[in-house]
């Protein structure tokens, strides 16, 4: 599992970059910053903390998810390349 964590943690950094520079984000964050501005302070903070929790879950779940993927592509191409092509039926 360590290698897994390590693996998450080197690439938080591009993975901050590539959020903070995505246009559709930064317009979602607008949006929601002004919301929270309609709301009182006591909510506002309750709802930055939930919405930050449930985000950071999120994108950690889907990393997850891409590595479970990448490795299943990697042991799959690893194979005999005739083994490939007759599970796949694509060649």
């Amino acid at each position: 599992m360590a290698i897994i964590e390590s693996i998450i943690d080197n690439d938080l950094d591009q993975c901050n970059h590539a959020l903070r520079t995505d246009i559709e984000l930064q317009q979602a964050e607008q949006r929601f910053n002004e919301l929270l501005d309609l709301l009182d302070n006591n909510i506002k903070f309750d709802v930055e903390e939930v919405f930050s929790q449930y985000t950071s879950r999120a994108i950690r779940i889907a990393y997850l998810i891409g590595l479970k993927d990448f490795c299943n592509l990697y042991l799959t191409l690893s194979e005999d390349i005739d083994k490939i092509k007759e599970k796949s039926k694509i060649l």
